[in-house]
């Protein structure tokens, strides 16, 4: 008789929001938390409750696929960024991301439960699971997937 409701960092830009239907949920209850997050100025989307759900699901094998991309040197980061940016109409590439949100821990830790729930294809690098050793957390830190000026 609940549903969930998974919103995007930075939550006042950000207007998706995911609405998590559970297994007992109820369609009244569905509608009802839909209709409040239009109130909120959110648009939703309805999604069943599975790991991930929908968005954190692209987002993350994209990032690992751009991730093989670089590992097979089939092109920098920087210029799968761009390709991403230009060729797929995204504001920001994916590596661009986990390093603005200083998140490439959490990247790994998320890929490494949803390779334990869903498989293989969510299994990051060991580049990757090298720069998260090596304290490349995103901006803050002047290196994640690119390093910045401090």
């Amino acid at each position: 008789r609940v549903a969930g409701m998974h919103f995007f960092n930075p939550v006042p830009v950000m207007k998706l929001v995911e609405v998590v239907r559970g297994v007992e949920s109820s369609e009244d209850t569905v509608a009802a938390v839909v209709e409040l997050a239009k109130l909120m100025g959110k648009t939703p989307i309805v999604c069943k409750d599975s790991p991930g759900f929908v968005v954190n699901r692209l987002l993350h094998l994209l990032a690992l696929e751009a991730s093989r991309i670089v590992e097979e040197g089939v092109a920098t980061a920087r210029d799968v960024d761009t390709g991403a940016k230009l060729g797929l109409g995204h504001p920001m590439g994916p590596f661009e991301v986990f390093d603005f949100l200083d998140s490439l821990p959490l990247f790994k830790t998320v890929c490494d439960y949803l390779e334990q729930e869903l498989g293989e294809r969510f299994k990051v690098p060991v580049w990757v699971k090298n720069y998260v050793r090596a304290g490349r957390i995103g901006r803050v830190t002047g290196k994640g997937f690119h390093d910045y000026d401090k």
